[in-house]
């Protein structure tokens, strides 16, 4: 079960099956807890800016992205999002998939008219490997989630 965090209030939000271990209940600390393998996310929604914050944990790859692009899906369809950030602070394996991924959803994004921005940390691995494919001037990169939220 995905959970969410609505303007401090916690339910459920949907099921899932897969390669990506999500992680149910409590804050987004608990949510980034280490994972064995795979992925773990968490939805955090902010009605008052129309933000919705997916936080990633764990590999994102060719196996685990269907289940974050489900999510992040979700969430770009959700009415009145204006704003989708995707926290890639704690991801510990970025590939070419991930790249595929990014700019999928950057377009997918554009095309609805919400704003898409990522929390990649400039030590991460995340940004080294966007830095190498020259995506870091194309893509609203954040240091902190508290960055990509401000403004709103």
């Amino acid at each position: 079960m995905i959970r969410a965090t609505v303007d401090g209030t916690s339910g459920p939000v949907g099921t899932t099956t897969g390669p990506a271990a999500y992680r149910c209940g409590g804050t987004v600390a608990d949510a980034l807890d280490p994972v064995e393998e795979g992925l773990s996310a968490e939805v955090l929604e902010f009605s008052d800016r129309a933000a919705i914050v997916v936080a990633a944990r764990g590999e994102l790859d060719s196996q685990t992205i269907p289940e974050l692009n489900e999510v992040v899906g979700e969430a770009l369809s959700r009415p009145g999002t204006r704003l989708v950030v995707l926290d890639l602070e704690a991801i510990v394996f970025f590939g070419s998939a991930g790249v595929a991924f990014l700019t999928q959803v950057d377009a997918e994004a554009r095309a609805r008219s919400i704003e898409f921005r990522l929390v990649v940390p400039p030590t991460s691995r995340v940004h080294r490997v966007l830095d190498v494919m020259g995506l870091i001037r194309l893509m609203a990169l954040y240091p902190t989630r508290d960055e990509a939220l401000s403004g709103l």
